[in-house]
């Protein structure tokens, strides 16, 4: 040791620093930006050489077919027709089904029905050979709507009483060309 050499640096001046963090922290730094860079022209060219989006394919025409009215609607007399209350109305069956009977109909069956209705007039239920004698029900209701079932079974014609249910009209006042008909399902092609 030389006297110039300052006391316990043992022979060096200026202690001596470490670089390995530094290293690699800009290893780190240059791998970020180089893959940052990588993927960008990746997508860059992945976008360039893609394909055009496939034209969209055009859009079904659809339309409902009108129903047709039968034929033949028969009379009162040979409709049998049940008649179910869906409101929380008392005896609204029983004096719509007198009033129906009086007008001819054959009312086979009267009581509550499943569920209550929330809103309309009456709901006349039918099996699509029925829709004739459901078109002639329905004449007489003010209001109410068909609705064709798929039960396998056969039977007459319900009347499902609802909420906004008034009155059953006189057979003077009951007009066939009336009543809507059915909406059949959208035919698409």
């Amino acid at each position: 040791m030389t006297m110039m050499t300052p006391m316990g640096q043992g022979g060096r001046m200026y202690p001596r620093r470490r670089r390995w963090p530094q290293v690699i922290f800009v290893s780190i730094v240059v791998i970020a930006v180089a893959a940052g860079i990588g993927y960008g022209a990746w997508r860059w060219l992945d976008g360039r050489n893609s394909p055009d989006e496939p034209a969209a394919e055009p859009s079904p025409s659809c339309s409902t077919p009108s129903a047709k009215p039968p034929k033949d609607i028969p009379p009162p007399r040979q409709v049998s027709i049940d008649v179910f209350n869906s409101t929380d109305e008392s005896g609204l069956a029983i004096n719509t089904a007198d009033d129906l009977s009086t007008r001819g109909f054959d009312v086979q069956d009267i009581g509550n029905a499943p569920r209550l209705m929330e809103a309309g007039a009456a709901l006349v239920r039918y099996h699509q050979r029925d829709l004739g004698a459901a078109i002639r029900v329905a004449a007489y209701i003010p209001g109410a709507e068909l609705v064709e079932t798929k039960s396998k079974r056969d039977g007459p014609v319900s009347l499902w009483l609802g909420p906004d249910f008034e009155r059953v009209l006189s057979s003077g006042a009951a007009k066939i060309e009336a009543v809507p008909l059915p909406t059949s399902p959208p035919v698409c092609r």
